[in-house]
Parts: C-alpha cells; sequence; structure tokens
C-alpha cells in the first residue's frame, strides 16, 4: 500500500512538524484516518468559554443558575479536550503511515536510502522527508552516513545485515557453544 500526498509539502522546524503539513495539506489523500477532531475542538471551546463567563456572572449573581452553567462548561471543555485527542490519533496515524512507507522504500533500495529517494517516492518535499527520516534515526536499527561524495545517506540496519544474522546460540568448530541464552 503507498501513500501519496501533495507535491510542495514544507517542514514548520518543529518536532513532527512535517505530521501537521501533511495532515493539513493532504489529509484527504490518506483514506480511513481518524477524524481531526476540528469541530469538537471548535464547539468545545465555545461552549467551554462562554459557560465559564456565565458561570462567573451566576456565582456573582448568586443566581441559581450556577449548576446549569457548570454543567455546561464541562461539558465544553470535555468536548475540546475529546477534540484534541483526536487530532493527536489522527496525527499519530499519518506518521505510522508514512514511516511504513519509508520502511517499505528502505526493503526495496537494500536498506539504504537518500532524503531525496524518500522525498520523491513519498512525494513530499525534502524538509518533510529529511525530518522524518532524522526522527527514525536511532543510531542502531537507522542511522546516517555521509558518503565519500558528500551525500547523507540512511543505513536501516536490519534491512542490510538481515540475512547476515546469526543466532546467539551456535556450534563453534571445537563443540563449545558461543553465546550465553538469557
Amino acid at each position: 500500500m503507498t501513500t501519496t500526498t501533495s507535491a510542495g509539502l514544507t517542514s514548520s522546524g518543529t518536532e513532527g512538524g512535517w505530521i501537521k503539513t501533511v495532515d493539513q495539506e493532504a489529509g484527504a489523500d490518506f483514506k480511513g484516518l481518524p477524524s481531526a477532531g476540528t469541530k469538537r475542538r471548535i464547539v468545545g471551546l465555545v461552549l467551554g468559554i462562554l459557560n465559564t463567563m456565565f458561570l462567573g456572572l451566576a456565582i456573582a449573581d448568586g443566581s441559581l443558575f450556577a449548576a446549569t452553567n457548570l454543567f455546561w462548561a464541562v461539558v465544553g471543555w470535555g468536548t475540546f479536550a475529546w477534540g484534541l485527542r483526536s487530532r493527536k490519533a489522527r496525527r499519530a496515524a499519518i506518521a505510522h503511515r508514512v514511516n511504513s512507507a519509508i520502511l517499505r522504500l528502505a526493503r526495496d533500495s537494500g536498506g539504504r536510502l537518500t532524503v531525496t529517494n524518500v522525498a520523491a517516492g513519498l512525494d513530499i518535499s525534502l524538509g518533510a522527508a529529511e525530518a522524518t527520516l532524522n526522527a527514525m534515526e536511532d543510531g542502531l536499527r537507522v542511522r546516517s552516513e555521509i558518503s565519500s561524495q558528500g551525500v547523507i545517506y540512511y543505513e536501516f540496519a536490519d534491512l542490510i545485515h538481515g540475512k547476515e544474522m546469526v543466532p546467539l546460540l551456535e556450534e563453534s568448530s571445537g563443540g563449545q557453544q558461543e553465546g550465553r541464552r538469557r
């Protein structure tokens, strides 16, 4: 499954900012994503602010409507929080899809990618591709290297060395075991 996005996406420069950019410019290209919760955030914010103000006025006047205003203020702020959770879930789903697409690209290219490979393969900007690869880099499974030509590339160690890996317990030629199982 490949995910495509609109061309020309730019990174906002913040941690995970590329996710927001992909969501805003190409969210429609990602089918089956959770809702962004925009309507819930707007309705919740309006209900929360208005009823919090009315609650303050009702308490100041000693009105009997304070309990009603408290109820609607809680409903409003709860709806707002629900919208925030929806946006977070949507962005996590986008990050998962983009990371999965990058891993498929890495597998297909023998375990080495450049920022340009990712940008072209996923139809995203160079900034978004670089931010994503930098976020994936952990120094063990994914690490960046500089070629003799000065090109930065990312190595996916599991994909490069996967066939060469040897189990911890392997018989040596002398009959003794190398390594210990824990």
